[in-house]
């Protein structure tokens, strides 16, 4: 017997929200990276993939007990509220993208590639604020370059239908004499 709501949303019980923290930074690259994350063994509410080249800048060594409040969501804007013993990695759960940007008590943090696909951001021990903001500098520009080319488009084509009409202004028309 078929289901009759096949397609209607079934929330589970085992998904993940939006915003964890807490996990073990562990570091691997490409293929590696792929084999972890599917192997039978890999726990998301413990650990993180992070990029090899991320190494270096991680303090956070161990899973760590983490609480999170105050998690908002709003366009191109997450906030949270942090706490934790020992530094601790947040993962977010949405593509990476370069244009996102962390935050942490409105300090610039690093956003990484996590779990080959998410972002993840390190915060310090302690209670802190964290936000990631949307912020796409090249689209403002490319939109004000836009802006420009069309204002000049205009400009250009309102210029020629004058000169076309055969107008002159009245300051150019010869003037009649008065014999």
């Amino acid at each position: 017997m078929l289901e009759s709501n096949r397609y209607d949303w079934q929330p589970r019980a085992t998904a993940m929200p939006l915003l964890t923290a807490g996990q073990q930074p562990r570091f691997a690259d490409g293929v590696d990276e792929l084999q972890m994350l599917t192997n039978a063994d890999f726990q998301p509410r413990r650990e993180v993939y992070l990029p090899t080249a991320a190494k270096p800048f991680i303090t956070a060594t161990h899973e760590v007990t983490a609480e999170l409040s105050g998690v908002s969501y709003a366009d191109e804007r997450i906030g949270a509220r942090i706490s934790a013993a020992a530094p601790t990695m947040v993962v977010v759960a949405q593509t990476y993208y370069p244009c996102w940007r962390a935050y942490v008590d409105d300090r610039p943090a690093r956003v990484w590639p996590a779990n080959y696909a998410f972002q993840a951001l390190e915060v310090p021990a302690g209670v802190h604020q964290v936000e990631l903001v949307y912020q796409d500098r090249r689209f403002y520009f490319g939109a004000a370059i836009s802006l420009a080319t069309l204002g000049a488009c205009l400009g250009f084509c309102c210029g020629r239908r004058h000169r076309r009409t055969g107008v002159a202004p009245v300051s150019k028309l010869p003037r009649r004499s008065s014999h």
